[in-house]
């Protein structure tokens, strides 16, 4: 009888713990906010203002980031403001800038280096910013 019990509970553990150890994707909503000049954006803040999760507990896989430029050739990258590692430039056209439509925003995936500065999204120029995702490492 205790055997039994005894094997029951170490299969309820084991699940547990493997139920906790997977990727999770964190989806962070900013509804089209208009950013200008060079801002950045603290993303450990807007996971634990939308989560309430503390950021520096896991390890951040990568971040993907769907936003557009008003004119084009935007700049856009992760870590530390003043890092030139992966800056991407953004698409887009006046004409598309208050367009709602999916179709005009750009996904631009920027993978993590395992820093705490992962969690700081940079711009510079004029954006539109409709959603970031951050995914977590197993």
């Amino acid at each position: 009888m205790f055997k039994k019990l005894y094997v029951n509970l170490l299969l309820i553990l084991s699940l547990l713990i493997s139920s906790t150890a997977h990727a999770e994707v964190f989806h962070l909503q900013f509804n089209d906010a208009i950013f200008g000049g060079f801002q950045v954006v603290d993303l450990h803040q807007a996971l634990y203002n939308q989560y309430q999760v503390d950021a520096s507990k896991f390890e951040v896989d990568h971040i993907e980031v769907v936003l557009k430029s008003q004119y084009g050739g935007g700049l856009a990258w992760t870590g530390s403001p003043y890092s030139q590692r992966d800056r991407r430039v953004v698409t887009g056209q006046a004409a598309n800038f208050y367009n709602p439509a999916g179709w005009n925003f750009s996904r631009i995936i920027f993978p993590a280096s395992g820093s705490a500065d992962d969690l700081l999204l940079n711009l510079y120029g004029q954006f539109r910013l409709r959603e970031v995702f951050v995914r977590t490492r197993d």
